[in-house]
């Protein structure tokens, strides 16, 4: 009684075939949830809106390798993430560049407010926080789904 390596061939095919179908499934999910965590977690109110609506995920597959990234559609979501002034990478005030203070107008008073420098803005995380959360989701998903993929066979 010898080996079918017709057979083997075919069942290895049909394996790997249904592998990538659940992987890309699973990641697309992963970084779904990542979006979806990153929109709904964030308490965050910016002027001129679009934060919590302003992310996306960006999938690519190589041969070897998926990757999901959780991306900001607008450029203040970046500032929002890690900071700006003493609270940021280059950790110092805010200084105006050209004039002589800083200005704005206040959400509360509707008045407007003038200073020589500010301080700046917390970082809040929000799309790293939603990244390791999607990610545990993911984890415990993957191994599902290699659990499932294993039953067939």
């Amino acid at each position: 009684m010898g080996w079918n390596v017709q057979s083997i061939k075919a069942q290895h095919s049909k394996w790997l075939s249904l592998y990538d179908a659940s992987m890309r499934r699973t990641m697309a999910d992963i970084g779904a949830s990542a979006v979806h965590f990153a929109r709904t977690d964030s308490k965050l109110r910016v002027r001129g809106g679009g934060y919590n609506a302003g992310w996306s995920r960006k999938y690519q597959r190589k041969t070897d390798r998926i990757t999901i990234a959780l991306v900001g559609n607008r450029p203040h979501n970046l500032y929002h993430e890690v900071g700006t002034g003493i609270y940021g990478p280059k950790k110092r005030k805010i200084f105006p560049k050209r004039a002589a203070f800083l200005a704005w107008k206040d959400y509360d008073t509707g008045q407007w407010r003038r200073a020589k420098s500010v301080r700046g803005v917390k970082p809040t995380w929000n799309g790293r926080r939603s990244a390791a959360k999607a990610f545990l989701y993911g984890k415990g998903k993957l191994l599902r789904e290699a659990d499932r993929l294993a039953s067939k066979f």
